[in-house]
């Protein structure tokens, strides 16, 4: 995780790195990240979310509620790729059904 945070950082310090996430619509698991790290690496998710506030002229909003029930579920069961290809509530069901 500490290598994934300092990689972020690197890459988001380029502008057109940044235009991407914004293009993408990546902004709202970027800033979901301090929430779902802990220690040195949430530290550093902070870090990056104030690099973004301040390098850039997007308004920093909170995510919405569906970015992060996605985060919850990206982070708690299938990983981010999973959740950016599928809808929250087949994931939910696909969840519940494995359990």
């Amino acid at each position: 995780q500490e290598l994934m945070a300092l990689s972020l950082c690197i890459i988001l310090s380029r502008k057109n790195n940044f235009e991407v996430l914004i293009k993408e619509d990546l902004l709202d698991y970027v800033i979901c990240l301090p929430w779902h790290t802990s220690g040195s690496v949430q530290q550093r998710a902070k870090e990056l979310v104030t690099m973004i506030q301040q390098a850039s002229d997007v308004s920093i909003q909170p995510p919405s509620l569906l970015n992060m029930t996605k985060a919850t579920v990206a982070k708690l069961y299938c990983g981010l790729d999973k959740v950016l290809e599928h809808s929250v509530p087949e994931l939910v069901w696909e969840l519940l059904n494995n359990l």
